[in-house]
């Protein structure tokens, strides 16, 4: 993973748990979005499981709040 995807995984990370549950899937979409913006050249393998890295994020989000 490159420095500025660990950056991105990192920052989700550090601000998931700082935003309303409303606003966190807007959250991961903007953070991904930007990422894929600033490094058209690197999209292929390192956003993909990126992307993957924020669907199992977001999922994980939604079950923690669902049992409590």
């Amino acid at each position: 993973m490159s420095t500025m995807m660990a950056k991105v995984v990192s920052k989700v990370d550090d601000e998931l748990s700082a935003k309303p549950f409303d606003t966190r899937t807007q959250l991961i979409d903007d953070t991904v979005r930007m990422a894929m913006e600033s490094s058209k050249c690197q999209m292929d393998t390192e956003i993909e499981s990126s992307l993957d890295y924020c669907k199992v994020v977001s999922i994980n989000v939604h079950i923690a709040e669902a049992f409590g």
